[in-house]
């Protein structure tokens, strides 16, 4: 690994690595997310190879500053999923690593379902093949019957709440539960509860910072320009309230953004942003579009070594290659 990064090195001078994660889960649950255990790994590689650094921190450094840390890497987490409290936290703690979390604020103000959620446990959960949705004059059909028709079914009703306003949504969800024949219980279940305000102050006492990830989780390109900004706004200024201190950081929810949110962003008091575009960061940074990469949910060798260094040379190359061309 060490030979691997002394020959990226030229290409990615000061280069700065950031990883995302979202949720986690114990050894012995099912899923699609990181184990404990191999969060565990992963975090043993990082630190034998990285040195892991606050991402807050971090950015307020001067350049020298920055060019003698030795493989930089932060660790972030979206969406504030009591899981991370679980399951990460007790590693990171263990392991003296800092994170930063970003949380979508009336997810945590509520401990209600996040409304994308509902539909993940509906179509998990039914019993039928397909489902078929009236909706809005329209009939719509999820398959469920294999693990590649059940994602897609999960976008395609990403999107179609993406069409209807917040309040709206949750309408949505009943009558897909309806169809599909499934019981939404009141409450998240535990693999989609929030963490509590309580739990966030402990884990700022333990290397854990905090951002935001706007009130609700509104894809904020697919909102009205008056709407995204009271999702920038109230989310840094709830945050502040409740942990008494500045919020420095935005995480863009599903990473789009555009450059009339970016000013946003900018104009709301955010020192830096967060997207879902992998690569290394390289100085100077561009602080309203960091790019992170997401780790495997493996923690052997060569898949931490293709994700934390190959894949994101790769994308840095091809950002720099399509830089050249469009020049």
């Amino acid at each position: 690994m060490s030979k691997v990064m002394d020959l990226v090195a030229p290409y990615t001078s000061s280069r700065l690595l950031i990883l995302m994660y979202h949720r986690f889960m114990h050894d012995n649950d099912e899923g699609y997310v990181t184990t404990q255990s191999v969060f565990r790994d992963q975090v043993e590689f990082i630190k034998r190879y990285f040195t892991v650094v606050a991402l807050e921190e971090y950015l307020q450094l001067g350049e020298s500053e920055k060019r003698k840390i030795r493989n930089p890497i932060a660790l972030t987490v979206d969406d504030g999923y009591r899981n991370f409290y679980r399951h990460a936290f007790p590693v990171l703690k263990d392991s003296s690593v800092p994170a930063t979390v970003y949380v979508p604020v009336n997810f945590i103000e509520h401990g209600q379902w996040m409304w994308q959620d509902k539909n993940k446990y509906i179509l998990r959960n039914s019993s039928r093949p397909r489902i078929t949705l009236e909706w809005n004059g329209l009939s719509h059909v999820f398959p469920v019957d294999t693990f590649e028709h059940l994602m897609d079914s999960l976008d395609k009703a990403y999107e179609l709440c993406m069409e209807i306003p917040l309040e709206e949504r949750s309408i949505f969800s009943q009558a897909l539960a309806e169809a599909a024949g499934v019981t939404l219980p009141e409450k998240p279940v535990p693999e989609f509860e929030p963490l509590s305000w309580e739990e966030v102050r402990e884990m700022e006492g333990s290397g854990i910072h905090f951002g935001s990830h706007t009130m609700n989780h509104e894809i904020l390109t697919q909102v009205d320009c008056s709407v995204a900004r009271i999702e920038l706004s109230d989310s840094k200024r709830c945050l502040e309230e409740r942990l008494g201190h500045e919020i420095y950081g935005f995480c863009y929810p599903n990473g789009s953004y555009s450059a009339e949110i970016v000013a946003a962003v900018e104009e709301c008091g955010y020192r830096y942003a967060v997207t879902t575009e992998g690569g290394f960061n390289i100085d100077p940074l561009s602080l309203a579009g960091l790019s992170r990469e997401t780790p495997p949910l493996t923690g052997r060798y060569r898949s931490m070594l293709m994700h934390c260094c190959l894949k994101p040379l790769g994308h840095h190359l091809m950002s720099r290659m399509r830089k050249v061309f469009n020049n």
